[in-house]
């Protein structure tokens, strides 16, 4: 995590700073924006239909996967930690396959974590959405799950088609919903604007 912030220029106030702020604006939008918003399968359909081109799907992917477990690093080792500092590793150049070689617990770790290519219909819908949103040769960043923290990397995708609605309406009710909080937040901060002005005038 240190040579992750090092990278990114930052120090450890800094940092916690950062933290106490996301904190702070979670709170806000968990009391004060989330008990705004109502969504309808309607409005998912709407979306979608507007914004078809950005579902795009794939017949078949092909990616690359590290698999960290508490059995990846150093027993007591922060695994986020080591999970942030590969990552920065592998944006820096590092082989893909190296890291796998020394890191990886995963299914594809005897290949180098190259998964080879995959039909999509067999994938988990959560992996498919999160490797067709991944822009080829990119890292993503570390992704912690029950199983472990993973990072991936597309080679390439074949065969495009767009996904039909059933296919990605939660990837769908996500968009929207983020739409839906900006949306909110300048319309509450709009609110708090007009009675500051009519306080003042009051006054």
């Amino acid at each position: 995590l240190k040579g992750e912030l090092a990278r990114q220029g930052k120090g450890d106030a800094a940092y916690r700073e950062e933290i106490r702020n996301k904190l702070k604006r979670d709170e806000f939008l968990k009391r004060t924006i989330y008990p705004r918003i109502r969504i309808s399968d309607y409005d998912l359909e709407e979306f979608y239909g507007k914004h078809s081109e950005e579902f795009k799907g794939y017949g078949k992917i092909r990616f690359m996967e590290i698999l960290l477990t508490d059995d990846s690093a150093l027993p007591g080792a922060d695994l986020r930690g080591l999970a942030a500092d590969i990552v920065g590793q592998l944006r820096r150049g590092v082989p893909f396959s190296e890291m796998v070689k020394k890191y990886s617990r995963g299914a594809f770790a005897s290949k180098g974590g190259d998964s080879g290519i995959v039909n999509t219909g067999e994938m988990l819908p959560d992996l498919l959405n999160l490797l067709t949103m991944l822009e080829p040769n990119r890292i993503s960043d570390p992704i912690p799950t029950p199983g472990g923290i993973f990072i991936f990397k597309v080679i390439d995708r074949l065969e495009p088609r767009v996904r039909p609605f059933n296919d990605v309406k939660e990837w769908v009710r996500q968009k929207v919903i983020q739409e839906r909080i900006d949306e909110e937040v300048e319309r509450y901060l709009m609110e708090v604007r007009a009675r500051s002005f009519v306080e003042i005038k009051d006054s």
